[in-house]
């Protein structure tokens, strides 16, 4: 009989409140911000300091973080990258995922929209950048020529052109019309960090890596056409005065050569800071009167940006300057006063303002969107965000978002002896946790504290630190009772309660093994006289031949191990400490280890990546198993039981059976190192925690797992992972621009939905071929007599196939049509490319049928074309599709007639309102034609006539 366990899963995050490399942004009130937290993109109340709602996909990639965020336009939207590439696209109100795009090999590293919203550009560390239509949720093209990493893409929409900064040292201009590179600008020392873009679209600012700002001029419409005209009238001017001979034609295509017509960005000057530090983000306020500039360390630099009356003030007085030189230069010359000439600079339009310095480092901020950015929200590396305002002579901080998460690596967990509390240690704070709520409910500053426990009772803590400290924390009063820095030197490692909950064990680098006794102890209180206080006192020290890592107690209270740097894990008689047995196989130090309830397994950790089994009779060991890629850093066995879990380094959870020496599952997650781990009493959850500063809680489901089965689904996830690896678009990854689709898993897949679909069709479609055959044979070989007789009878000839169930009583046409919806839009045209070529024959039978019965115009004609256009080469040549390409022809331009009747009547009829809104209210405004419209709309349908439209035809339904 197959063996079951019962499954573990994820049940709930918490302590993550930013994480590196996501940024933060401002939602449409100003009240809250979206910030990444690995997996998760969290909308923070930045005055309550609470979650207000959480995006997460639930099916992501393993191991996927948010890399960018970005708000639409109208701040309906909001646009998030990933590491693995891809962006989603959450509806901020509904919080629900409205499309996925997957065109990037990596992660994704910039996002912009096009000022109406239409329009997405994605650059990812792979060097592409991608734009998407938001509309038809589909990639329009891919852009290439960068060599390394993009930082910053942003539309110039007055011009129709795509600006991008890689860390190449290159800021490309893209012509959106041509999807060609038009301009390459040149000059930055070093890595271009990013750029941002002022509201009226005529200035470029980049930062790179040399301290300098560098500020562009973007040309605008008007000045490109007066460059052009110039141009044309130029080479008109120079082709007619050229000579007919080699030489003068050579030296009038020079002359031309000099005039750049797809030069759209201008070097204007460089812009002095006050800080020297390297700059590594730049934005803009919403109404382009201030931009910030931020540093690679803690310091913002705002910049104000002047007026038009500022600037000709800037100018005068310069120019004022300028003159008074001139004329001193003049005198001690003796020659005449040259007038000096007026050359702007970008000093003239914006100037230093303010500078914000911070106790950490920052990861990134954001202007308010209202108040002309008056308030401005940071995040930083150490996991919290601050709220500024920022005032005439300093920048003063509003609120903080600090107390749901810990500042660096957690380094141990613990929880209350009622699985109620739990308590996590990192290098500068202590916290405790509400596991019902998930509330921080006290947070202490402490040492580092590497180990700790619950003292019994669970109104004080006890930790072990980095310094060698043994520290005793009040939780009622949040602050410390006692603490012994003589006992030990070094780091202690380890903490263990004893089995009567008397006291407790410590072991440290420093060779010394610590036994401790609780004890209450009273003491005088001023104001309150003689109180009672609990303390701690050492009882007994050991030294022993090497430092310590691990301690554990049997269950039984018998036996004490202790493991060692010399590889080796020692048993000891708990009462006497008389040596019982040695441990010896590992290659490394034994970091971790846990015995079993009823004192007969042993289970030990180390850095050489294996776990060990061994008895605790006769201490021989039982399996060594390879467990985690990096060090293991925490065992523990599930209560009553021989199963156990570890962590370690790699960033994975393992679940095993000590008793089979098998591997059950694993639980993935983690976005870094594991380094703690706690179960509850019961074991029916456990927490996790690590470098990446979330806790993870693991609950235990009702759902049966059997060993032979978790192999093999893991073996399909090697197996799509390898598939996934090898998936290369069919592209040329020479050329400029190409199409944005991207193979991947997913696209494979719905692939196979489709040839899925087709087969069925094809089967349903011989069954009637059969039923018809045999019904003409019934009919050749029985009488008209026989035939009548039997129909009247109510028996069929020939019994009418069934449709398939997989169908759901829908049509060919409808199931097809259901199937290709249901998949993801994005990924059609990479799904299409998956298809076999006799699939696509097939196919282009079924869009004929889907055509001519008018069903979902737009999706089969957006089908068809990109078929024709990928398969140009191979329909031509098969003589079979004839017929089929010339029905498809006929019935395309039928359908895109009447689609072009139908747009045209739209077109005059809302000009027509829009002149009548006009004339009748000169305030009005076209985007109120909506609200007017559905007025009258409900008008019109308070009686049931149906009219038929003009572009109709007698013999089909527009």
């Amino acid at each position: 009989m197959l063996k079951s366990y019962l499954e573990y899963e994820l049940n709930h995050t918490f302590g993550a409140i930013t994480s590196h490399p996501s940024n933060i942004v401002f939602d449409s009130t100003g009240k809250c911000a979206f910030t990444g937290a690995l997996e998760y993109v969290n909308q923070w109340n930045l005055r309550q300091g609470v979650v207000t709602s959480s995006f997460s996909e639930e099916t992501s990639k393993k191991g996927a973080k948010v890399s960018v965020l970005r708000l639409s336009p109208d701040n309906s939207r909001l646009a998030v990258g990933y590491s693995s590439g891809a962006i989603i696209i959450w509806n901020v109100e509904t919080g629900e995922m409205e499309t996925k795009f997957s065109g990037h090999k990596s992660e994704i590293t910039a996002l912009n929209y096009a000022e109406s919203g239409t329009y997405l550009a994605s650059g990812s560390k792979d060097t592409d950048i991608v734009v998407w239509d938001m509309i038809a949720e589909r990639g329009l093209y891919k852009l290439r020529g960068h060599k390394n990493a993009i930082t910053q893409v942003a539309f110039l929409n007055k011009t129709k052109v795509l600006v991008s900064s890689s860390k190449d040292q290159l800021l490309k201009v893209w012509d959106l019309d041509t999807r060609h590179c038009i301009q390459t600008v040149v000059g930055h020392p070093s890595e271009i960090w990013g750029f941002a873009i002022n509201p009226e679209e005529t200035r470029v600012i980049t930062v790179c890596g040399d301290n300098q700002i560098r500020v562009y001029h973007a040309l605008q419409p008007n000045e490109i056409k007066e460059l052009e005209d110039s141009m044309k009238l130029e080479s008109e001017k120079i082709f007619d005065n050229a000579k007919l001979t080699t030489d003068g034609i050579e030296e009038t295509v020079s002359e031309f050569d000099k005039v750049d017509p797809f030069k759209r960005l201008s070097f204007y000057g460089f812009l002095k800071r006050v800080t020297t530090e390297r700059i590594v983000n730049i934005k803009f306020t919403q109404d382009g009167t201030l931009f910030g500039v931020q540093s690679a360390g803690k310091v913002i630099e705002f910049f104000s940006v002047h007026s038009e009356e500022e600037i000709t003030k800037k100018q005068k007085r310069r120019m004022k300057r300028e003159r008074e030189k001139a004329r001193v230069a003049a005198e001690e010359s003796g020659e005449a006063v040259v007038e000096p000439t007026l050359v702007p600079k970008p000093s003239d339009e914006y100037s230093s303002k303010q500078v914000l310095r911070t106790q950490t480092k920052i990861l990134s901020f954001d202007f308010i969107p209202a108040k002309r950015g008056k308030e401005v929200v940071v995040s930083f590396y150490d996991n919290f965000i601050q709220l500024y305002r920022r005032k005439r002579k300093a920048m003063v901080e509003l609120s903080s978002v600090n107390l749901p998460g810990h500042r660096h690596d957690i380094r141990s967990l613990a929880m209350s002896s009622h699985d109620e509390m739990l308590m996590s240690t990192s290098s500068s704070e202590l916290k405790i946790w509400n596991l019902s709520t998930f509330n921080c409910i006290r947070t202490i500053e402490a040492g580092y504290g590497l180990c700790g426990a619950f003292v019994p009772g669970d109104k004080h803590t006890v930790i072990g630190t980095k310094n060698g400290e043994v520290q005793l924390y009040d939780l009622n009063s949040a602050s410390l009772a006692y603490e012994n820095t003589e006992v030990h030197s070094q780091s202690i490692f380890a903490l263990e309660l004893t089995p009567d909950r008397t006291g407790f064990v410590t072991g440290s680098a420093d060779k010394i093994l610590a036994f401790w006794e609780f004890e209450l102890v009273t003491t005088d209180v001023e104001g309150a006289g003689k109180q009672k206080r609990l303390q701690f006192s050492c009882k007994k020290t050991i030294e022993m031949t090497e430092g310590v890592f691990c301690v554990k107690f049997s269950p039984d209270g018998k036996f004490i191990a202790v493991g060692l740097m010399d590889y080796t894990v020692r048993i000891y008689f708990a009462d006497s400490m008389k040596f019982y047995l040695s441990l010896y196989g590992h290659k490394l130090p034994v970091m971790c280890m846990d015995i079993s309830y009823d004192g007969t397994i042993i289970v030990t950790g180390s850095a050489d990546k294996n776990i060990r089994i061994w008895g605790m009779d006769f201490g021989d060991c039982h399996k060594s198993l390879y467990a985690h890629d990096d060090t293991v850093m925490q065992a523990a066995f599930v209560p009553d039981t021989h199963y156990f879990f570890t962590v370690g380094k790699d960033g994975l959870v393992k679940y095993w059976d000590a008793d089979k020496h098998a591997h059950i599952m694993t639980l993935e997650g983690h976005l870094g190192e594991v380094w703690a781990m706690a179960l509850s009493r019961e074991g029916n959850f456990l927490v996790t925690a690590g470098h990446d500063r979330e806790i993870r809680q693991w609950r235990q489901t009702d759902r049966q797992l059997f060993l032979e089965e978790q192999r093999e689904i893991e073996m399909e996830d090697q197996w799509d992972k390898a598939l996934e690896n090898d998936l290369d678009p069919r592209i040329d990854e020479k050329a400029e621009s190409g199409p944005a689709t991207q193979r991947n898993l997913e696209s494979v897949k719905d692939a196979e939905r489709i040839m899925d679909a087709l087969e069925l069709l094809e089967e349903e479609k011989e069954k009637w071929i059969e039923y018809e055959r045999e019904l003409a044979d019934a009919h050749r070989r029985l009488s008209k007599e026989e035939i009548a007789e039997i129909e009247a009878s109510g028996d069929f000839l020939v019994e009418k196939p069934k449709p398939s169930p997989l169908m759901m009583d829908m049509s060919g046409t409808d199931y097809l049509i259901w199937v290709i919806q249901h998949i993801n839009q994005a990924n059609l045209e990479s799904s299409l490319l998956v298809l076999p070529f006799s699939q696509v024959l097939i196919l282009f039978t079924h869009l004929d049928t889907w055509l001519k019965e008018n069903k979902d115009f737009l999706l089969a004609t957006r089908i068809l074309f990109f078929l024709m256009k990928v398969y140009q080469v191979q329909i031509s040549a098969n003589k079979t599709m004839a017929t089929t390409i010339n029905s498809l022809r006929e019935v395309t331009r039928k359908r895109l007639e009447t689609q072009k009747k139908m747009i045209a009547h739209n077109l005059v009829a809302l000009g027509m309102i829009k002149q009548q809104l006009q004339v009748n209210d000169d305030n009005s405004e076209f985007f109120e034609i909506a609200d007017k419209l559905a007025k009258l709309d409900s008008r019109k349908h308070k009686g049931d006539v149906k009219t038929k439209n003009w572009w109709e035809d007698d013999d089909e339904t527009a």
